[in-house]
């Protein structure tokens, strides 16, 4: 059954419908805690940056080789720039 719930949720997801597909996603979780794909696409459902991170948080600490999670958290990650040439050197004088 579980298969089936993730694929039609899928299947909303990608139809826009991201708000059915949560609740779906929600109750395979709560069922089935460590359904790696179910958190990952719950993430995709999610509406914070928040929420999404806890998701992909939990799939890499079910798979901490899961390359999507890796990817989608990296994204929400926030940038830090590394300085130019110009600020370093201007720093020291």
């Amino acid at each position: 059954m579980s298969d089936d719930e993730l694929i039609q949720a899928i299947d909303m997801i990608l139809a826009g419908n991201k708000k059915d597909a949560q609740a779906v996603l929600m109750e395979m979780v709560e069922r089935e805690p460590d359904n790696e794909y179910a958190w990952l696409w719950l993430g995709d459902c999610m509406i914070s940056d928040a929420d999404r991170k806890k998701c992909y948080y939990r799939v890499l600490q079910l798979n901490p080789q899961n390359p999507k999670a890796q990817e989608k958290l990296e994204k929400l990650m926030p940038k830090v720039e590394e300085p130019s040439m110009v600020e370093i050197l201007s720093r020291g004088s």
